[in-house]
């Protein structure tokens, strides 16, 4: 059974994850103020392995729970090469890791607003397209009674991935709530008839590992709303999102 507001409203959560810029910008003073920090860093260095060997035994305890499971590693696969590219002034060819957010590991010349390396100059952000109406748009889904919004957001997201990528969930509050009447389909389901529509909070969301794709999986063709989507950068939301769902946004995301 769906969760619903006081005020006759089905409750919906929503994600907008994004992807930190990739080629950071930085003025002349800045780049100044890290070669000098840098220096002084270097100047006071200070080498602990050294005095690892006092603390004996001590320094190889390993309190991990899951030290001994061969099947949990913390290695970051995504900066493996996976692709390759040619570079159109020298001609040299080049590797990058599709999955990667390093700047020495990406497709510079990346075109592909689907891929992760689009606008790596800016702070891009996953949103997907409605398979029913055609418009772009940031994930969302139902919320159920007596689910938490952390829970909701785990659920959407595997949904949307179905597991095969990773996201770290950012803050416990939503950045943007919206309202909207039911649809034409909605309208015909018995327990919606006594709503007034449909109240969404949108909640931030970080791309953490994996190769970012859609769910779409045979069981899951009728359960996911979204047959596309693509890595966008703010300055480009308007090529995607209709008027009024840009107005709604364009104040919570961030090009940088």
């Amino acid at each position: 059974m769906n969760a619903f507001s006081r005020d006759g409203f089905r409750i919906d959560v929503g994600l907008m994850i994004m992807r930190a810029p990739i080629f950071l910008h930085m003025r002349d003073p800045d780049i100044e103020l890290l070669k000098l920090r840098s220096e002084v860093m270097n100047e006071y260095y200070c080498d602990f392995k050294k005095y690892v060997a006092e603390y004996g035994e001590v320094s190889k305890l390993n309190e991990s729970l899951f030290a001994e499971n061969s099947y949990a590693s913390k290695m970051n696969l995504d900066n493996y090469p996976t692709h390759e590219y040619t570079d159109p002034e020298t001609g040299k060819v080049h590797s990058y890791c599709a999955a990667s957010k390093n700047f020495t590991k990406v497709d510079p010349n990346c075109k592909d607003w689907r891929s992760i390396h689009y606008a790596a100059e800016d702070r891009t952000y996953f949103i997907v397209r409605n398979k029913y109406t055609h418009e772009w748009q940031f994930p969302a889904g139902e919320l159920f009674m007596g689910q938490s919004f952390l829970r909701g957001k785990q659920n959407l997201f595997v949904d949307i991935s179905g597991g095969s990528w990773r996201v770290k969930y950012s803050g416990s509050l939503p950045q943007v709530h919206t309202m909207r009447d039911l649809t034409v389909a909605e309208r015909e389901v018995k327990e919606y008839q006594h709503l007034k529509g449909v109240r969404t909070y949108f909640f931030h969301a970080h791309h953490w590992r994996g190769l970012t794709e859609l769910a779409i999986r045979e069981e899951m063709v009728d359960k996911l709303h979204y047959d596309d989507f693509a890595w966008v950068p703010k300055r480009k939301m308007n090529e995607f999102f209709t008027r009024d769902y840009h107005d709604i946004f364009a104040n919570a995301c961030t090009t940088r």
